[in-house]
């Protein structure tokens, strides 16, 4: 919101047209304003008017014996809540080579000073070897092909690799 009172004043006219819209909600030009600061608060937290009308219109008891004390507790009880504030997080920075945590300045390349000094033929593999990893992904091709079904993947017979 660029100025201070433009959230009361949306509160303001939203409530006027659902005072002109919805016949069970009848609110004078007095009601409007003394409800616009609760109505502003909905804005200010992000809501929409057309979520704010549903939140007031929704489920009207018949009939509505008090409008103004109706549409008060509702925006009261209703309230949307505020929205958080940006998330701040700690980057976690760790060496490609070793998985070592440390700062950005301390993993120049990516690499810890051991790392860097190491050569690259004589730095330990990590994960698993590519053998491995395609035994098991045939294993799990297998599985899936031999489900009822077929293909395994949800999408019925496969057709032949060319």
């Amino acid at each position: 919101m660029d100025e201070p009172g433009e959230a009361e004043r949306r509160g303001y006219d939203a409530l006027a047209r659902i005072a002109r819209s919805e016949p069970q909600l009848p609110l004078s030009a007095a009601s409007c304003q003394a409800l616009a600061p609760l109505a502003g608060e909905w804005f200010k937290r992000g809501m929409s008017e057309a979520q704010f009308v549903l939140a007031l219109t929704f489920c009207l008891p018949q009939p509505v014996r008090h409008p103004f004390g109706f549409v008060q507790r509702r925006l009261i009880d209703e309230m949307p809540p505020e929205l958080p504030g940006p998330v701040q997080g700690l980057i976690a920075v760790e060496c490609t080579g070793c998985g070592v945590p440390g700062t950005a300045e301390a993993l120049p390349g990516g690499l810890c000073g051991p790392c860097r000094s190491t050569p690259y033929e004589a730095r330990p593999e990590r994960g698993l070897p590519a053998d491995v990893v395609r035994g098991k992904a045939a294993r799990i091709r297998y599985e899936l092909e031999r489900r009822p079904g077929g293909g395994g993947y949800g999408r019925g017979p496969r057709s032949p690799r060319r």
